[in-house]
């Protein structure tokens, strides 16, 4: 609650914020919608959260009996579907999952709330509201609440420069942060120098998703395939349909196979169209050796220091294209990233960001 933070400042109780998604900034937390980056004043929150989750559902999920049933396949389908449409928002969908969506809302109505609901439930969080005031108003009045509790911040940690860009445009001056980025402690120094001959083998960890740049990416990719350049694979872990000839479908995979995994990658890519605050796939194929391609928009680059450990492109097909065409034709290129990452790279450094966060809590 706000009222927490106003005696904490009162009582000069220091106060840090650390960043993870665009909460506060976004009521959906991506500053993502209909295929395209969100600068966050579009005016469609109402919009963008018309799946978002009723206080009733929270309060459901928040429950034991929640915890005690999470784990069944109808549970596990149900909140699949849901991510699927609220992260989707504004896709079109096919008739057939439609209807399927309808079947589904129809089944399992006293969970899901209806239009009318929903605004019943908003005037709980933020209060009466005024004759004629629209849902627009009421998320403006909820991102303006918290932009007040966010400029009652002392420090904000921002886990990438991508996420300091996303919030500064919000934050007042006042607010001071710094960028720390992040690691896990499964992060272990496994670099190793590789060799890049034969076809070049790209992995792509990501779930097949457009925010995550996988439309712009097989368009480029296939592109590439029908003009004939075609000395290249693609291995995905995460599903995906329409399947191109150069493309390599596994099953899912556990963090202890990431080494065979990266032993038989020769650069792995995240081409992210959203603002991705960090992206822990980039950290971890550098930890094994592996160069990587990364858009503008992951907040991971900041890792490659201006691209010096791989190679940082902008977040379109044409980028994504021209760039894998010429890491296939200058394949040496790949070795020189290799021998920096392995020899020059201060990994230690990132891996050890706990030790600063903690610091920063401390100043």
């Amino acid at each position: 609650h706000k009222e927490f933070l106003e005696v904490a400042k009162e009582l000069g109780i220091r106060m840090v914020f650390t960043s993870h998604d665009y909460f506060g900034i976004c009521p959906k937390v991506t500053l993502f919608r209909d295929g395209q980056v969100c600068d966050g004043n579009c005016g469609k929150c109402e919009q963008c959260n018309s799946s978002a989750l009723s206080i009733k559902k929270i309060k459901i999920l928040q429950s034991g009996v929640y915890r005690s049933l999470k784990d069944w396949a109808l549970v596990k389908a149900l909140r699949k579907r849901h991510r699927r449409e609220f992260f989707e928002a504004g896709k079109e969908e096919s008739e057939e999952l439609r209807v399927k969506s309808e079947e589904l809302r129809v089944k399992n109505e006293e969970l899901i709330m209806n239009n009318e609901e929903r605004r019943v439930k908003n005037e709980e969080l933020l209060g009466d509201k005024g004759k004629g005031e629209s849902g627009k108003e009421d998320y403006e009045r909820l991102r303006a609440h918290y932009m007040e509790m966010l400029g009652e911040m002392d420090v904000i940690h921002f886990n990438s420069s991508v996420t300091e860009a996303a919030y500064r445009k919000f934050l007042p001056d006042t607010v001071k942060g710094k960028v720390i980025n992040i690691s896990h402690s499964n992060i272990r120094d496994n670099r190793k120098k590789k060799n890049f001959e034969g076809k070049l083998k790209i992995t792509y960890l990501a779930p097949a998703k457009p925010f995550k740049g996988y439309a712009i990416m097989k368009q480029a990719l296939d592109e590439l395939w029908e003009e004939g350049t075609t000395d290249f694979q693609l291995d995905m872990y995460n599903g995906a349909e329409n399947l191109s000839e150069y493309m390599n479908l596994h099953d899912s995979f556990a963090y202890s196979e990431l080494e065979d995994i990266f032993d038989k990658t020769d650069m792995l890519i995240a081409p992210s169209v959203w603002y991705e605050t960090f992206g822990f796939t980039v950290l971890e194929a550098l930890s094994f050796g592996v160069p990587v391609m990364v858009s503008t928009n992951v907040g991971a680059k900041d890792l490659l220091e201006g691209g010096r450990y791989g190679m940082v492109i902008e977040p379109t097909k044409d980028a994504v294209k021209q760039a894998v065409k010429y890491v296939i034709e200058h394949r040496e290129v790949l070795g020189e990233y290799n021998r920096r990452i392995v020899e020059e790279m201060d990994l230690d450094r990132v891996v050890r960001s706990a030790g600063e966060i903690e610091k920063l809590y401390k100043l």
